[in-house]
């Protein structure tokens, strides 16, 4: 249901002409005449079908309707100050809040922030590590880093760039198979552990039914909320998990992970960077969103 508001100019009359107890004072605040704040709460109490003042011939006295209102407007016209001071110091602020995935700042982000704090050092990035997506019209945080399934699930009030695709294989520790069985064919996963995440449910699904075995019993599971966790439980030789570029890279590349199979598969979301669009055209979000490109465009393992 629509809100039933007075009009704005006759309400911030009436605070100021209340709070002052005289009407001239309010017009000198507002940089308006005496008739306009007259005629703008004269304009008010019709609306409201109540008297506010009682004129008296220096001077002006709340009725009991308008000292009840008086407080309500008061902390109405308190909150949207303070939001829209909030709003203001946020928008111009040096700090940028990035909210992204947890793995993905361990993994990928983290160690790469120092170079874009070199090249922008009046610039402080606030990292916000999280396991959920972050709703952009509610908290308050300059961009966000995460994945989205499909153009259907956009919301229209984001601003989305898409960054890459991740792959998605299994890994593990070469210790794993000094007390375990073989890992030479699909089939003897059924003789491992299994490490699920469960902020990415399918990815397990995705890669069975893409090596076309689908209805292979892994049965002995253990489940992360993170990528981090699992790959963290991979190198400590408990399991076989499935990573997602760019997760665990650096420890396959080190050899402390490495892959059994060579398949590899297209994962069905995308990574984007994600800012409401009323903030498109901030400079220190734009700033950030260019140098986070231009990183993702120069790394190797990411594909668009």
């Amino acid at each position: 249901m629509a809100r039933r508001l007075p009009p704005l100019n006759s309400l911030r009359a009436f605070e100021a002409a209340a709070r002052h107890g005289n009407f001239r004072k309010a017009a000198d605040e507002l940089c308006v005449t005496h008739s306009a704040i007259s005629h703008q709460i004269k304009l008010l109490e019709d609306y409201l079908e109540v008297e506010l003042f009682h004129r008296r011939a220096r001077a002006v006295e709340l009725t009991q309707a308008g000292s009840y209102y008086l407080p309500i407007l008061q902390t109405a016209f308190d909150r949207i100050a303070d939001g829209t001071e909030q709003l203001v110091s946020t928008a111009t602020s040096s700090e940028l809040t990035v909210q992204v995935y947890t793995t993905f700042a361990i993994s990928w982000l983290s160690s790469r922030l120092p170079e874009f704090q070199k090249q922008h050092p009046k610039l402080r990035v606030r990292l916000n590590m999280a396991t959920w997506d972050v709703d952009l019209n509610r908290e308050v945080v300059d961009v966000a880093i995460g994945t989205v399934n499909c153009i259907e699930d956009f919301d229209p009030d984001i601003y989305y760039q898409q960054l890459f695709t991740s792959n998605i294989f299994p890994v593990y520790s070469p210790k794993l198979l000094q007390d375990d069985p073989p890992l030479e064919k699909y089939d003897d996963l059924t003789q491992h552990t299994i490490l699920r995440v469960d902020t990415w449910p399918n990815d397990w699904t995705l890669w069975l039914n893409e090596v076309g075995i689908p209805q292979i019993a892994l049965q002995k599971d253990l489940i992360f909320d993170t990528y981090a966790l699992a790959i963290e439980a991979a190198l400590d030789s408990i399991g076989v998990a499935m990573t997602r570029t760019p997760f665990g890279a650096r420890e396959l590349s080190s050899g402390w992970l490495v892959t059994p199979f060579d398949k590899v598969i297209k994962a069905r979301d995308s990574w984007y960077v994600m800012m409401r669009n009323d903030r498109r055209n901030s400079d220190k979000i734009n700033i950030f969103a260019e140098w986070l490109q231009g990183v993702v465009s120069q790394d190797p393992s990411l594909e668009l």
